[in-house]
């Protein structure tokens, strides 16, 4: 819901401990100067300690924008009937329409269906 959703928001904003090993690999590599490694390792320590302080913040700001929404603010988000998602009880995703997705596709009995083949490109070129 929309509560979780900025509490999510705050809370995802600092940097992680991934942030270390990446930047360490970009300055070893050269990819990276060390004056800005050393930059990005700071603000990811900085964001790192203050997530504890961003929970509480996170939860104070869900709590207002529920509010919000309770008096009228426009706290809820909404979608139009025109954006709702609908979702076919038998469907296939297949992410990439190169050699291996057409195959998968034709296989499937799907690579005629005029569905299937909306927004796609052709043999992975643009139409």
């Amino acid at each position: 819901d929309a509560e979780d959703a900025v509490k999510l928001a705050f809370l995802l904003s600092g940097g992680g401990e991934f942030a270390f090993v990446v930047l360490a690999l970009a300055e070893k590599l050269d990819v990276l100067p060390k004056d800005l490694g050393g930059l990005l390792t700071a603000i990811v320590l900085i964001t790192m300690a203050v997530t504890p302080l961003l929970g509480q913040v996170a939860s104070l700001a869900s709590e207002a924008f529920a509010a919000s929404g309770e008096a009228g603010g426009g706290g809820t988000i909404r979608q139009s009937p025109e954006e709702e998602s609908q979702v076919a009880e038998d469907a296939v995703v297949v992410c990439g329409y190169g050699e291996v997705g057409q195959e998968i596709l034709s296989r499937l009995g799907t690579a005629n269906h005029s569905d299937a083949n909306d927004g796609m490109p052709n043999n992975g070129l643009p139409r």
